[in-house]
């Protein structure tokens, strides 16, 4: 097992999904070269895709000539949850120049107490919708705005397509951090 707490053992890259109310650590490493942590500052612009005026900065601190990101878990229960879209943004120190040298996109989940990531919550809302068992609340679920209620039954088929997908790259990432196999091809059985 590793320290997570030890700088050496964060993971290289940005992480696809956050909780708010917990720890959130990062380095890029492998920037340093072209970008030394010396004359250069990396931060991240998060922005809300339901709401652009929902945006998070977070300035990565130098730590060991590397660029490291640690957000406190009293910082990150602000954080709204849903998807972002984030651009890692260099500054060069001298003139205060900046330009986006990567951008993507990752979920932040909300802990209730509740350990189910948003993309199961509402797969399975859309599950037991289309199976007619949905709780009241899953019968009226939101996803970005819009509900499941009065929704078709092809919709819905459409939607679990799409959530079960995103669902199984969720269990596959986290497979992957945590050192686990990830079944990566499809065993079939031929007959004579």
């Amino acid at each position: 097992m590793k320290n997570l707490f030890d700088a050496d053992n964060y993971p290289d890259s940005e992480p696809s999904s956050l909780s708010a109310g917990e720890r959130w650590a990062w380095k890029r490493s492998d920037i340093t070269a072209v970008y030394p942590a010396a004359t250069y500052t990396l931060k991240y612009l998060l922005t809300l895709q339901t709401s652009t005026a929902t945006q998070i900065e977070i300035t990565a601190g130098k730590v060991s000539s590397e660029h490291v990101v640690e957000v406190s878990q009293a910082t990150t229960a602000a954080y709204a949850a849903g998807d972002y879209a984030w651009q890692a943004i260099i500054i060069r120190d001298s003139d205060s120049e900046e330009l986006v040298i990567g951008e993507g996109y990752l979920n932040i989940v909300t802990q209730t107490g509740d350990g189910r990531s948003h993309t199961l919550i509402v797969l399975q809302a859309i599950r037991a919708t289309i199976e007619g068992t949905a709780s009241k609340d899953q019968q009226e679920y939101s996803i970005s705005g819009r509900t499941l209620k009065r929704r078709s039954i092809p919709e819905l088929i459409e939607l679990e397509k799409y959530y079960s997908s995103r669902w199984k790259a969720e269990k596959a990432a986290l497979d992957r951090e945590n050192g686990r196999k990830t079944p990566n091809k499809t065993l079939v059985q031929m007959s004579a």
